[in-house]
């Protein structure tokens, strides 16, 4: 029987908030795989954070090095 998600995890907004902090501590952009380690988020699921940001025009992916920063 699966485990109930813990009460503690951070909501979608947590998360947006803090990408774009730590987005903003590294103004030259930072690739998704290096974001992995930093959230303890799976791939798909910070993925899904990031298109939001982008989608809110917050945020901008070089889709040539695939690096993300502040817009």
């Amino acid at each position: 029987k699966p485990e109930p998600a813990a009460s503690n995890a951070p909501s979608d907004e947590e998360v947006s908030l803090a990408i774009l902090a730590y987005l903003a501590e590294h103004p030259d952009g930072v690739k998704l795989v290096e974001m992995e380690p930093v959230f303890g988020l799976a791939r798909p699921v910070l993925g899904r954070h990031l298109r939001g940001l982008i989608e809110a025009g917050k945020v901008v992916k070089n889709p040539d090095t695939l690096v993300y920063q502040l817009s």
